[in-house]
């Protein structure tokens, strides 16, 4: 391929698109506002899991958006000072969240979904860090919530007293919760993620230009030229539009509207007594564990509408609370390491990944929401051959940029 990429975003969707094309060959320079993994790509749970693939707009979620509205320390919180910004993709929001749409949507994730194995091969290959425990399991208060739950995920066995305390030891009262273990599920540290392939990136020629505002892009009749950030001018053959939460305003400068918000998470590491074998997710609170580096980290909590980055306490007490319900053996008192970070949601909880109209020689990919660490591998071997071929490798017509 001849040509230069540039890339807007430094996160995983950003470094992924970047490491597929340069692998064919293609000149890569990534620009962001930020640093490097800035925004949600470092702080999350790290789950890679395929077996819990669905759009946050579903029936469920409506119900519980609507039931904590102004509840500050909900795990899903919706302000209600923000409602008339969000009026419109509320709106989309609602008429998304039926179960005719959650299966569609699903069977949408799950497509993409296909490139992940090898796309994930190549990043290992390559050298990225993908360590992490293999299997992830889930955990429910009720018997027949966590058997439901497991046989959505194409598991039979449901777990409780010592057998679930064998697979999660961290688990408080094992005898009165239920879990089912999902083996293709697995977790790794997205921090080291991130730092592995931006190092792998700049051996292979890329070009990072960071922490450098966005100003205009240069474009005229269907093609963009060039970007300016940090007042530097960047010329380029191709686009990727790869900012997570903050790309509804890059692509805004381009006349194209995505009904996309940042929906803000919460983590923090804590000190476990015992050793955690596997990523721990308790259905019914919101809250994800993750072992890392011989600690746990707690993620949880989606703040709907939220792209700052101020942190509220009430969201962390929240996330807390919960916690100290379902965990034991662990220093929830010294947590340490409290990040916040806005996470890509669209109003139908999918991804945006494709060629927006009116634009010859831009691709979008974003929106992946709590599956960014799942989906970013393959979302990039997307990006890759809509530039170098010109169409997808799997079906993403429900994932068009102007479906909004």
């Amino acid at each position: 391929m001849s040509g230069r990429v540039v890339i807007v975003g430094a996160g995983l969707v950003g470094l992924c698109s970047a490491f597929a094309l340069v692998e064919q060959g293609a000149e890569v320079v990534v620009v962001d506002h930020g640093p490097v993994g800035g925004g949600a790509s470092r702080g999350n749970a790290g789950y890679i899991c395929p077996s819990q693939l669905g759009p946050l707009a579903s029936p469920g979620s409506l119900k519980e958006v609507a039931r904590t509205i102004g509840r500050p320390m909900a795990p899903v919180y919706l302000r209600p000072a923000a409602i008339p910004s969000l009026a419109g993709w509320l709106t989309r929001f609602v008429r998304s969240s039926t179960a005719a749409k959650v299966v569609r949507g699903r069977a949408a994730m799950v497509e993409l979904d296909r490139l992940s194995l090898d796309a994930l091969s190549a990043l290992d290959g390559a050298g990225a860090d993908l360590r992490g425990p293999h299997g992830i399991v889930i955990v429910h208060h009720e018997r027949a919530d966590a058997e439901r739950a497991a046989a959505g995920y194409g598991v039979s066995d449901v777990l409780t007293g010592a057998a679930l305390a064998a697979v999660a030891p961290n688990v408080a009262h094992p005898d009165r919760m239920h879990g089912a273990l999902l083996p293709r599920d697995r977790s790794i540290n997205p921090s080291r993620f991130v730092d592995s392939l931006a190092t792998l990136l700049v051996e292979r020629g890329v070009r990072f230009l960071t922490d450098r505002p966005f100003e205009w892009f240069d474009a005229g009749g269907d093609r963009v030229r060039a970007v300016s950030v940090g007042g530097e001018r960047v010329a380029g053959d191709w686009f990727v539009l790869a900012a997570g939460a903050g790309t509804a305003a890059v692509a805004r400068r381009l006349g194209v509207r995505l009904a996309l918000i940042g929906g803000k998470g919460y983590s923090f590491a804590v000190t476990p007594y015992t050793t955690v074998p596997h990523a721990v997710l308790f259905e019914d609170e919101h809250v994800a564990c993750t072992p890392l580096d011989g600690g746990l980290r707690v993620a949880g909590t989606m703040e709907l509408g939220g792209i700052d980055g101020v942190i509220d306490a009430r969201r962390v007490e929240g996330i807390v609370r919960s916690a100290r319900t379902v965990l034991r053996e662990v220093d929830l008192a010294g947590r340490r390491d409290l990040w916040v970070g806005p996470r890509p949601v669209t109003a139908d909880g999918l991804p945006v990944i494709g060629r927006p109209n009116g634009w010859e020689n831009v691709v979008i990919g974003t929106g992946h929401g709590m599956y960014g660490v799942t989906l970013a591998p393959a979302t990039g071997v997307v990006v890759a051959d809509l530039l170098l071929r010109g169409r997808a490798p799997v079906d993403i017509s429900a994932l068009t940029p102007d479906r909004f």
